[in-house]
């Protein structure tokens, strides 16, 4: 009959752990490096370079945000389209709230035919 395969954990066949005998260990370390040649943070010989200071925000391009109320809008509309109106009532709720002018009074119209 062939022997069965060895496990990686398997003792030795003197039946003595492979790490040795571990009842007589110490748990005295070994002297370490003089304190001195690690380095503190107050002692660390680094020259940061500046920080620059961050660019002011730009402004928002009022064409942008137009258009991204034209978009919800439009968005609002075909989410009507397909029956949705839960959907395109949040849409048209968010413009009523943050749009530009002509897009809040579209919304409330909008809002008023889903009522």
């Amino acid at each position: 009959m062939p022997e069965p395969p060895r496990s990686a954990h398997a003792q030795p066949e003197d039946g003595q752990p492979p790490y040795g005998d571990v009842a007589h260990a110490s748990n005295d370390l070994p002297p370490s490096a003089p304190s001195a040649s690690i380095p503190t943070q107050d002692r660390l010989d680094i020259d940061p370079a500046p920080i620059a200071p961050a660019a002011a925000p730009s402004a928002v391009n009022s064409r942008e945000f137009v258009s991204a109320g034209r978009d919800r809008l439009e968005l609002a509309v075909a989410y009507m389209d397909l029956g949705d109106r839960d959907t395109a009532r949040g849409l048209l709720l968010e413009v009523a709230a943050t749009g530009d002018e002509a897009s809040r009074a579209e919304a409330a119209e909008l809002l008023e035919r889903l009522a």
